[in-house]
């Protein structure tokens, strides 16, 4: 099933040894999400110029302004950065852009979009190579008394998703929450997560997650691995079932299954 999904790579700059990359921030007028053709517009001033785009993206406000920010490429191009800058400028429902210099040459980055925002929260990025430290390497050094704060730290995140964000943004449905729990825990990369059963007379649940971050980390450790994220999903299921709950990992990647499988129990 893995197989089936492309993996979405975030970044808000190009690195292109070597390439003559520049960037262009692009504030919009509140109107123009609304509006056909506003992307078209400057997707087709740089292809009439011959102007490869390299990387585009755009930070939606419903409410306000929206921001976006495009890379191209001028290796290849003798038109000036500032002509294009002005180009953009002059556009309909484009209220502002900023001219993206590299920082040396080949790298280029957005250094105007800041915070990250995951729908109305602040969020932050933690690469493999770092949250290993924490899930994976000072695990191994504390041991079980380790492995039990990780699972208490995910119950608390259960909690508070399932408090202040699930539930506020789609009430008491039972389907509705359910459905925005898969959604948002593929959306922030946990993993792609399938609920294959849900008893709610019996308040029990079978949760599926393929990819599991937590998990890789421990391919070929020949038993269940997951805490944090075990955790988790009892803090969640305590709140989705009004009752605490025990959550088993019967199926692990870590030893070898094609997913990981949680058993959740209402005690």
């Amino acid at each position: 099933m893995i197989d089936k999904h492309a993996p979405f790579r975030f970044q808000l700059y190009v690195n292109a040894a070597g390439r003559q990359v520049i960037g262009f921030h692009i504030i919009f007028d509140p109107r123009a999400i609304y509006r056909a053709g506003v992307l078209e517009q400057i997707t087709r001033a740089f292809a009439s110029r011959g102007i490869p785009i390299i990387h585009y993206a755009v930070s939606h406000d419903l409410e306000g302004s929206s921001h976006g920010v495009v890379f191209v490429d001028l290796t290849d191009s003798d038109i000036e950065a500032e002509d294009l800058l002005m180009v953009l400028k002059n556009m309909p429902y484009v209220l502002d852009v900023k001219l993206l210099n590299p920082i040396f040459n080949g790298f280029v980055y957005d250094q105007y979009f800041f915070p990250l925002m995951i729908g109305e929260e602040r969020g932050i990025i933690f690469l493999q190579r770092e949250y290993e430290v924490f899930a994976k390497r000072i695990r191994e050094e504390l041991g079980s008394g380790f492995s039990a704060i990780l699972y208490l730290l995910g119950h608390d995140i259960g909690v508070n998703v399932f408090q202040k964000g699930h539930r506020r943004l789609v009430g008491w449905d039972a389907e509705k929450l359910v459905k925005v729990s898969e959604a948002l825990f593929q959306h922030l990369g946990f993993g792609i997560m399938k609920t294959i059963k849900l008893d709610m007379d019996r308040r029990e649940a079978i949760i599926r997650i393929y990819g599991c971050f937590e998990c890789e980390l421990y391919k070929r450790s020949k038993k269940p691995s997951s805490h944090l994220v075990r955790g988790m999903i009892a803090g969640w299921f305590s709140q989705f079932f009004k009752s605490e709950v025990s959550v088993i990992e019967s199926k692990c990647i870590a030893k070898g299954d094609p997913y990981c499988e949680f058993l959740v129990k209402s005690k």
